[in-house]
């Protein structure tokens, strides 16, 4: 590949959108040929090297589409038999084994909205397991503990509640 030179005016032109443009606004490496000293070789500027870095990264995830969801599965499911194995698989409220019904539940509420699920997995993992955050539960008893406060199974027989009503109200789609 050539060097490309300045004209006149300090400018360089992009073969790909064929303008000439400042030099900062190029993309540029540095390469040092076998003697002799370094050289600067302007590729194209920063607005087409981005497109062209899109398209690639996107034909990439296109291809490699099925392998990654492989991958990602697998991971997920390493880490939640790791947490049952660390917990227990049953549930803490009725005592349901079926790993399929088994859902992951915040003892005392998700105190961090940016950290969920797998990412939260792994740093409970890197952290040792500490107990009094999570704990397994089923999934009627993790719902019902999430929209009426407590699980019906911990209820005085026929006692019956209202669903908690904060939810809407500390949303940032509640209407004033």
């Amino acid at each position: 590949m050539k060097t490309r030179q300045p004209n006149a005016r300090g400018k360089l032109y992009c073969p790909d959108c064929k303008k000439w443009l400042q030099s900062n606004k190029f993309t540029s490496y540095i390469r040092q040929l076998k003697s002799g000293p370094y050289r600067y070789y302007w590729a194209r500027c920063k607005s087409c090297d981005n497109k062209r870095l899109r398209s690639y990264r996107k034909e990439w995830r296109e291809e490699h589409r099925k392998k990654r969801n492989a991958n990602n599965r697998s991971s997920r499911i390493k880490i939640r038999s790791e947490f049952f194995s660390v917990f227990g698989a049953r549930c803490s409220c009725c005592s349901e084994t079926r790993i399929e019904f088994l859902t992951i539940d915040h003892i005392d509420g998700r105190k961090q909205a940016h950290k969920t699920g797998y990412t939260e997995l792994l740093a409970l993992r890197r952290k040792g397991w500490p107990k009094g955050i999570l704990q397994p539960l089923c999934f009627n008893c993790n719902s019902a503990k999430g929209i009426y406060g407590s699980c019906p199974h911990t209820w005085k027989r026929g006692e019956i509640r209202e669903p908690l009503s904060h939810r809407r109200s500390n949303s940032r789609h509640a209407r004033s």
